[in-house]
């Protein structure tokens, strides 16, 4: 499992990609898009159902957490093993992110 990514699609692919203004692409391609770090997504907005572009920091803190530094730890979990470990269960159950 590795910990960093790479953001390279232009603009304009990504726009026609997600069937969105390209105006609402404002990033520019990263070669090292870390955890914790900001990064775009693309996600249903939910008041008005319409694909919104948001910055949004790479992570997963679990809802029992005392300290938003265990995100530090949560950002890769085993197939075989997410749904029954506790900081990734919830998330897996209910807020899975999906191509649509």
């Amino acid at each position: 499992m590795c910990g960093r990514y790479a953001r390279k699609s232009a603009q304009e692919l990504l726009a026609e990609w997600f069937e969105m203004d390209l105006e609402q692409m404002r990033w520019a391609p990263t070669w090292n898009a870390a955890p914790q770090s900001f990064q775009p997504v693309v996600r249903i907005h939910p008041q008005t159902g319409l694909r919104e572009a948001s910055l949004l920091r790479w992570g997963l803190v679990p809802s029992w957490a005392k300290d938003a530094r265990i995100g530090l730890n949560t950002i890769n979990a085993r197939a075989e093993e997410a749904a029954a470990k506790p900081a990734f269960r919830a998330a897996l159950k209910k807020r899975r992110v999906a191509r649509s």
